[in-house]
């Protein structure tokens, strides 16, 4: 609703969701996924982030994953490709 009404005042809002903390098996990610696809205002962006525990660690002591040390290859790749795909996102509108 609040996009919604934001977008008259700044039509080119963009916003995008993703899973945080997702499972990194199973099928759990998969009906979570599926309804943030539904949504008219948010673009959904495949791009899990996964419940690691590089994220939690790094942003206690103020840094991204890709700051902090020791390095976790995984977790830096999912942040990565988070970043690439908002940022094909932000160039399709």
């Amino acid at each position: 609703t609040l996009l919604r009404e934001m977008l008259p005042a700044n039509p080119n809002l963009t916003a995008f969701s993703f899973l945080n903390r997702a499972d990194h098996q199973g099928q759990d990610n998969d009906g979570a996924g599926e309804l943030l696809k539904d949504s008219e205002f948010i673009t959904y962006l495949d791009a899990p982030l996964g419940y690691r525990k590089a994220f939690s660690n790094s942003s206690a002591d103020g840094l991204s994953v890709l700051e902090y040390k020791p390095k976790d290859p995984k977790a830096i790749n999912e942040l990565t490709t988070l970043y690439e795909k908002s940022l094909k996102g932000l160039k399709k509108r």
